[in-house]
């Protein structure tokens, strides 16, 4: 039986969503100024309802730290001495779209709360309905050992035990203390009516809690996260909490209540015999990405963009000295398009409104801006490899920033360079711009080979163009001497064949490459969800079996094409809401994938809808998925939690579709969202695994979010996958073949940089079957790797120096924290083992270079 409340009191924090995002910080600059004052005024109250206030994230409270005077400061470490403040670990409260790079990032605060003497130990993560799994082992690491969540189930569906406490378990086995509480607002202000009269709580409390009970809640106490009473978010600190815990207690009540810090909760949690669960925590929110699909795709540019800065800043060449503030300036403009606000409350209400427009317009910016900050570091690291590699004559020097060799097709500019690389214009710094301004016979389909981690210089007039042997277009049939694909008249893919194996299932609700829009019939949001806030979870109001009509696309152009090196087949579609869809396959003769273009002409329609692309397999006994998010590849179902969203994944660069005779894998760069088994938009206690069908569908775009995500997009969003059918395979074999096509080569057209001295280097060379480098940095005159193991058994990994070489190494945490130092091997290469799907850090010291 519950005895006692314990009452976490925070603010909430949107960037945006309530005021625009410049208001948003300064609010909670003056909330943090609030909360010290309140802590100051009570020091010395009675101990049960003294005011406590934990900063729900870094990234408000650092920004309030660098803008305080020596005083304030002085009072805020006093306030944590007392143990009145705390600073939970979160930067922001991000949706999945963030990789692992951005996971660790978002911590850094938390060594520089520590370096202050405040003691930071748990995370908090608010409103959002899930996080990566990879978020276990980035707070283990940062020593966090405790971790709430507390999301909203507006549209979404908790998992369970909620509330409960578990233990999480990592991929590879580690455990993290997890508090899953009810909705940070929801159960305190609204159901229990606190801080209103004690005569109103204790007249609802009985009830509630019993409710609570009744759903299977043992711990005889229930800790609460409580915001202000009037708003939730955004939303200043309380002033009447402690006066009503001390009025309510002063009548000694059968429950009793106390205000605590975050960390106090996993102080007691921790003495208390939890279930051990494993799996994603999927979110159930980020369909809403898919709303602004064009800044979404912007954004994973400029993630890829931020990771070959980083790795083009380790090569010895040339470096600005704001080299260090763009990248910086990158991941804080990213990571504020990553964190889960899009938009003003009323977007979906007044679309054209100046509130709508005034914060669209700001979180619009955040991708393009981090890609910039990110492009400048690449392209001064590219003219640096281009003048160490050398070379009078026009070259094209190929850049591949992943850890596995890079051998696929790629469009290189071959004609119309001079000007573009004359060494004394300044475009040579913006060749992105440059090279778009060319006309489509400038370039050439070549077959380029480039090392991992490294580059590769040719010639332009040696370029290695591709040959149109053996490729075949017809008015309805693509052939390669590896592939074949026939198109059906009214749209799609009527067979798929490599090697004479059938990879195209005909499932009848879904054809192969012909889209599909889905929509409620009704045409208004609320035939999908009614919340009702007297409910102790308000998204119980799903409407079951909502009504919906779902509209194949019109075929209204098919062309097939041969240019030099390759055939193309296009297909473009229009949908019922004005929406168009082109599809374009492309095949090469020497490869066994299809390289597909997808492009989405939105007409910025209101009313809610769903838009999607199938890839089918034939039917062949249960089917099984997978995708990859920050720091794990995660099965679908089997390895999510409890509850976790089902219907939709957000994927980071992979999918896959498995049955026993065949699989589908698919590179997917910038097309993050998935849907597995059919046109699904439900709970996962709604959905019936026996329905689902051999089927992925790509999430191309919907708007069925009603409150703050935008509602009419309007323009082109052009998406690139690449189609892998196969065998089944292990899925860290699939993983590493689809890699190469998610993150492409980058190419820099070059010439006047005298002698041709190297045509080809390699950073460094990691050896390991199974094994991915997630991300390498500069910090100082140190080097930080951050190596997946990608299969399920332990493994042996081979450092081999390259360009880069160093004298001393460590395995670390993924926070630089150094464990055990590795030795070079007599062949010269720097041994370690991993456990199986683990993450690692390793640290190279006292580096030399070539």
């Amino acid at each position: 039986m519950i005895k006692e409340l314990l009452l976490v009191h925070h603010s909430h924090t949107d960037i945006g969503y309530t005021h625009p995002q410049p208001a948003v910080f300064e609010l909670h600059d003056r909330f943090i100024d609030m909360a010290l004052d309140m802590a100051d005024a009570s020091a010395h109250d009675r101990e049960d309802g003294r005011f406590r206030w934990t900063c729900e994230v870094t990234g408000t409270t650092r920004r309030w730290w660098e803008r305080a005077s020596a005083g304030d400061r002085d009072r805020f470490l006093s306030a944590i001495g007392r143990e009145q403040l705390e600073v939970a670990a979160l930067e922001w409260h991000l949706t999945p779209l963030a990789n692992l790079r951005m996971l660790v990032k978002s911590l850094e605060n938390v060594q520089f709360f520590r370096s202050l003497g405040i003691p930071v130990r748990s995370a908090m993560n608010t409103d959002v309905n899930g996080v990566p799994w990879g978020l276990v082992d980035s707070l283990l690491d940062h020593g966090i050992d405790g971790f709430s969540m507390s999301t909203n189930s507006h549209f979404g569906a908790p998992v369970l035990p909620r509330p409960g406490a578990f233990r999480w378990v990592s991929p590879d086995g580690r455990e993290l203390l997890v508090w899953n509480g009810f909705q940070y607002w929801h159960f305190a202000s609204v159901l229990l009516r606190m801080p209103t009269s004690v005569d109103e709580v204790a007249a609802a409390m009985p009830g509630i809690l019993g409710l609570t009970e009744e759903r299977g809640y043992s711990l005889p106490y229930l800790p609460v996260q409580i915001t202000n009473p009037h708003h939730p978010d955004n939303a200043s600190p309380d002033s009447t909490l402690g006066a009503f815990v001390r009025e309510w207690n002063d009548r000694n009540p059968a429950v009793r209540i106390r205000t605590i810090l975050l960390s106090d909760l996993f102080d007691r949690l921790r003495n208390e015999d939890l279930p051990i669960l494993s799996g994603d925590w999927t979110d159930y929110w980020n369909f809403g990405a898919g709303s602004s699909s064009r800044e979404t795709v912007a954004f994973l540019q400029g993630l890829r963009t931020l990771d070959a800065a980083h790795e083009l800043a380790l090569w010895p060449t040339h470096h600005e000295p704001r080299m260090g503030e763009h990248l910086g300036a990158s991941h804080a403009e990213l990571s504020l398009y990553a964190e889960h606000t899009w938009g003003a409350d009323c977007s979906v209400s007044s679309p054209e409104s100046l509130e709508t427009a005034t914060q669209w317009s700001m979180k619009a910016a955040y991708p393009y801006r981090g890609l910039s900050h990110a492009r400048i570091v690449m392209r001064d690291g590219l003219d640096g490899l281009a003048r160490r590699a050398g070379g009078d004559a026009t070259h094209l020097l190929v850049f591949n920033s992943s850890s596995v060799p890079s051998k696929v097709q790629m469009r290189l500019p071959v004609e119309g360079l001079d000007w573009l690389t004359n060494p004394g214009v300044h475009h040579r710094l913006r060749m992105d711009g440059a090279l778009a301004s060319l006309p489509a016979g400038a370039f050439a389909w070549c077959s380029v080979d480039v090392p991992a981690l490294g580059y590769r210089t040719y010639p332009v007039s040696e370029a290695p163009r591709l040959s149109s042997k053996g490729l075949i277009a017809t008015a309805d049939r693509i052939e390669s001497p590896l592939v074949s694909l026939e198109f059906l008249a009214s749209g799609g893919v009527r067979s798929l064949t490599v090697g004479g194996i059938e990879y195209c299932g005909a499932l009848g609700d879904f054809t192969f490459g012909l889209p599909i829009l889905e929509r409620p019939s009704g045409g208004t949001r609320r035939e999908i969800m009614n919340l009702d806030f007297g409910l102790l979870e308000p998204a119980e109001g799903w409407i079951e079996n909502w009504e919906r009509e779902i509209l194949r696309g019109q075929m209204t152009k098919s062309q097939a094409r041969e240019v030099p090196g390759a055939v193309e087949f296009e297909q473009t579609f229009s949908m019922a809401n004005g929406d168009r869809v082109s599809v374009l396959y492309r095949l090469f003769a020497d490869d066994p994938s299809v390289d597909l273009e997808i492009g989405l002409d939105s007409a910025g329609d209101e009313r809610p809808y769903s838009l999607a692309l199938p890839f089918t397999l034939p039917s062949a006994g249960d089917s099984r998925w997978h995708y990859d998010t920050a720091g794990a590849i995660v099965e679908f179902d089997r390895e999510q939690l409890p509850n976790a969203a089902r219907h939709f994944v957000t994927a980071g660069r992979f999918v896959r579709m498995q049955t026993d005779q065949a699989e589908l894998a698919v590179s997917t760069p910038d097309l993050p969202l998935w849907k597995f088994g059919g046109m699904f938009f439900a709970p996962s206690t709604q959905l019936d695994a026996a329905d689902r069908k051999s089927v992925m569908l790509a999430w191309l775009a919907n708007n069925y979010w009603e409150v703050n995500f935008l509602a009419n997009q309007r323009g082109r969003t052009n998406y690139r996958l690449r189609l892998l059918p196969g065998a089944p395979e292990p899925v860290d074999r699939s993983y590493l073949r689809a890699m190469p096509y998610a993150i492409r080569p980058i190419v820099h057209p070059y010439r006047g940089m005298g002698l041709a001295a190297r045509s080809f280097e390699s950073l460094v060379a990691i050896e390991g079957e199974g094994v991915w480098v997630e991300s390498l940095t500069r910090d100082g005159d140190e080097t930080q790797l951050v190596i997946w193991n990608l299969g399920d058994s332990r493994n042996e990994i081979r450092l081999v120096p390259g360009v880069l070489k160093w004298d001393r190494a460590w395995t670390t945490g993924l926070d630089g924290t150094p464990l055990s130092e590795i030795s070079p091997t007599r062949d010269g290469a720097w041994v370690c083992e991993m456990p199986g799907r683990a993450l690692i850090g390793l640290r190279l010291a006292r580096e030399t270079v070539d």
